[in-house]
């Protein structure tokens, strides 16, 4: 039978009575009556007594003729009836699945059962008082329903779904019969639990919110109530809107809350949220929210701390450079870190950086690594990976500062810092781009702590190394470039005062570059009586110009030992000095000082590849040159003085333009062995001697090698000592 048009005969002949209502129109041909609908096949007839036993003759277009229809029938076969009361008969007769019942006199359905298989109650001018009354049986379909009040007064509901639609809590609900008491006693605002007015502990039942994905917190309400009361309901927590915090309180542990499409937290004054979850969020959002990237609005003095890995944008970093001061997002997301003690994270507590992010800073951002919180951060590489400035309109002369602890067993930390570069604009006032360690604090740990693959540019100290207690820590495929910089130092490390040790540091595979006629590539400076700056190791490092390449400057009784510039160390570049050792000052010393294996290549006229001096006063000792290379310099090669204990052994040196000079000098020095030494070929002018000793005692050389092309002699004696040794092996 065709659903969308109907013919009509009424047998007995009595009044039939078609509405044209919703759509229908009627149209009369002869004594038929054709329906047709415009839309919803939409069928009101007349009201009878017995639909079983009253018959119209309906037009079937399969046979072209009548056939005979009961009233029950054309229930059963048109999708949406409009039936006239009262039709309590109907219900026996099961009407066909997802039909509809439209009642048009108030309050019959009240008294109506349906069947399970009808689908709803349709257009009704008192809907909500039948909804609320008895509603439709069917368990596939849903019934609107205004407000949880009105869920909640329903009565023995023989209907199953409804769709809530009250503001912020929309969504399909499923009545269950179940005691599900002891999970509304943990919902107290009715997000995912509706009980019957009638019993509102829900032992007796429960309108039960359907959902997948992830629970929204605004199902529980709005701003910090809302939020907090559905960490009993849900671990994934979705917010899509702006919450407002207004007291302090703690987050707890196991929850993960994701953050979509505006969602945001406003933090008051005064106010600290710790959440010991986790945050999903995209680092850059297409659709912002409470300002640009921004999920934590924290006003005034209030923050939220506790995350274990964030990023600035969560902050308001907009990472383009130049439209904002990024360093208070950046700290803020540090801070978090810095006090997430104890929250959920898979791996390193880390702050990290996106990848083509350019952040500005006007402050300095301050890092603080400590023993509970094993502190990451990590960008997206140094080569247009992740960029910090230092911009112009910067205050202060630090750009980032590591920081000690004054507690000594907080500051025994286990860092690592990695994957960005630090770039100081014209005009900034910092000096220092990334200092490492801070007077009065201590900075340590059980082993080394990292930095790595960071590109530090533009400053007077690109790093600068000090503090109280600056230990145990390791810098691996870093550098520092100031060669536009006059007397910039590419990493400076300096004592921290009386009483302070700064060492057992490894700078593994970095390079530094300065100017080819000021600064240093490196600089180690102790000038205060006591202060101590140890055990320092420099691997694979090349070090390319400056005055002084490497510099080690003890004065005022500071104390300098144990550094290593072990085999692949390299100095590059025509510059001018590149190991410079000076002591100066009672009390002072300098002692266990290595160069072995090391690369000298290219000395300006005027400057040795090595020169060590004493002042006399000061304790100058225990000094290693072996293995090493030495090439085109224009000057002597190795000029040693008021030293003692010093070995220079093993080494190599070609193409040296010195007339008449020697390769090696050694004033006023005593304990010296001077052996196993090579002289190539010089430069156009040929050197006058190979090593020279002069106001020397207790020395000894032997089997050094000039190959007969010094002017004079390999070796020559000025004032020598009593206590020498010079073996017939020198040729």
């Amino acid at each position: 039978m065709s659903q969308t048009a109907l013919k009509i005969r009424v047998v007995p002949r009595y009044p039939a009575k078609v509405s044209a209502t919703d759509g229908l129109t009627a149209v009369r041909s002869g004594i038929d009556l054709v329906i047709k609908s415009d839309y919803g096949d939409l069928v009101q007839v007349p009201t009878v007594t017995n639909p079983d036993r009253t018959f119209m003759l309906a037009w079937d277009a399969d046979i072209d003729n009548y056939q005979s229809v009961s009233f029950t029938n054309i229930i059963n076969n048109i999708q949406d009836a409009v039936i006239g009361p009262p039709l309590a008969a109907i219900d026996a007769v099961n009407p066909g699945a997802d039909q509809v019942i439209y009642f048009t006199v108030p309050g019959v359905a009240a008294t109506f059962t349906a069947s399970e298989y009808v689908r709803g109650v349709s257009n009704a001018v008192d809907q909500p008082s039948y909804l609320l009354a008895i509603g439709a049986a069917a368990n596939t379909a849903l019934q609107p329903i205004a407000t949880r009040a009105a869920m909640a007064a329903l009565v023995t509901p023989t209907f199953k779904n409804v769709y809530l639609n009250e503001t912020d809590r929309e969504g399909e609900f499923a009545w269950t019969s179940a005691n599900v008491s002891a999970f509304v006693s943990t919902d107290p605002t009715q997000a995912l639990y509706v009980p019957p007015a009638s019993d509102p502990t829900g032992a007796s039942g429960a309108w039960v919110r359907k959902y997948s994905g992830t629970f929204l917190a605004r199902w529980c309400g709005s701003n910090q109530a809302a939020i907090e009361a559905a960490h009993a309901l849900a671990d994934e927590i979705r917010l899509d809107r702006t919450f407002n915090i207004t007291s302090t309180s703690t987050w707890p542990n196991g929850k993960i809350y994701r953050f979509a499409n505006g969602a945001g937290l406003v933090v008051s004054t005064g106010v600290t949220l710790t959440i010991k979850g986790t945050i999903d969020a995209g680092a850059m959002r297409g659709i912002p929210g409470v300002g640009p990237n921004k999920i934590f609005n924290c006003l005034g003095t209030g923050k939220v701390i506790g995350i274990a890995r964030t990023c600035g944008e969560w902050w308001g970093a907009v990472g383009d450079y130049t439209s904002a001061d990024d360093q208070p997002a950046l700290q803020a997301a540090h801070d978090s870190v810095e006090n997430s003690y104890g929250s959920d994270c898979l791996g390193r507590p880390t702050l990290l950086l996106r990848a083509g992010g350019q952040y500005g800073i006007d402050s300095t951002l301050v890092l603080r690594p400590k023993h509970i919180v094993n502190l990451s951060v990590e960008g997206g590489g140094s080569v247009l990976g992740t960029r910090i400035w230092v911009r112009s309109t910067f205050s202060g002369v630090i750009g980032i500062l590591v920081d000690g602890q004054t507690d000594g067993s907080a500051a025994i930390a286990d860092f690592h810092i990695k994957g960005f570069s630090l770039y100081k604009v014209s005009g900034a006032s910092a000096i220092a781009g990334i200092q490492v360690g801070n007077s009065g604090k201590s900075l340590i740990g059980y082993k080394c702590s990292v930095f790595e693959n960071i590109h530090v540019n533009g400053f007077t100290w690109n790093w600068n190394v000090t503090g109280l207690l600056t230990r145990l820590i390791k810098w691996d495929r870093c550098d520092g470039w100031s060669d536009t910089v006059s007397g910039s130092i590419g990493m400076r490390i300096k004592d921290g005062g009386t009483g302070s040790f700064v060492g057992d540091l490894i700078v593994d595979s970095c390079q530094f570059v300065v100017p080819v006629d000021s600064g240093s590539s490196v600089q180690v400076v102790s000038s205060t009586s006591g202060a101590q700056i140890k055990g320092l190791r420099f691997p694979n490092c090349t070090n390319y110009k400056g005055s002084e390449y490497f510099s080690i400057q003890a004065s005022a009784g500071g104390i300098i030992g144990d550094i290593w510039l072990p085999p692949g160390v390299q100095f590059d570049g025509f510059g001018q000095t590149m190991l410079r050792i000076n002591a100066s000052g009672s009390g002072t010393t300098v002692d266990d000082i290595h160069a072995e294996g090391v690369y000298f290549r290219g000395v300006n006229s005027g400057y040795f590849p090595v020169n060590i001096s004493g002042d006399g006063t000061a304790i100058l000792k225990n000094l290693f040159i072996r293995g090493c290379w030495f090439a085109n310099t224009a000057g002597l090669v190795i000029n040693i003085s008021k030293a003692t204990a010093v070995t220079v052994c093993d080494n190599q040196l070609t193409d040296i333009d010195s007339a008449g000079n020697s390769g090696m000098y050694f004033t006023s020095c005593t304990r010296v062995r001077a052996s196993g030494n090579i002289l190539n070929r010089t430069g156009t002018q040929q050197l006058g001697y190979f090593i020279t000793f002069d106001s020397c005692d207790y020395y000894t050389c032997d089997e050094n090698i000039a190959g007969g092309i010094v002017a004079t002699s390999v070796i020559r004696e000025v004032s020598p000592g009593a206590h020498k040794y010079v073996g017939a092996g020198n040729i």
